[in-house]
């Protein structure tokens, strides 16, 4: 059974794939550069947010909807 999160993030990656961009979560353990939460990326490979791994999920996905919107 998959996780509520699981879900969400599932979502996420594939309204950011749609979008252009790629989500991305650092599987190595909490450090300086990762928080343990999301980085979204653009096509060029630049990060738009997150860049210390510490966008959550919920952020992520707002701003991917606004961007859907415009």
């Amino acid at each position: 059974m998959e996780t509520i999160n699981g879900q969400q993030e599932r979502r996420v990656r594939k309204l950011a794939n749609g979008l252009g961009y790629r989500l991305l979560k650092d599987q190595r353990g909490i450090h300086l550069n990762n928080l343990g939460e999301y980085q979204l990326v653009n096509d060029r490979g630049m990060v738009v947010m997150g860049s210390t791994f510490d966008a959550p999920l919920g952020q992520i996905e707002e701003y991917l909807r606004d961007e859907a919107k415009s």
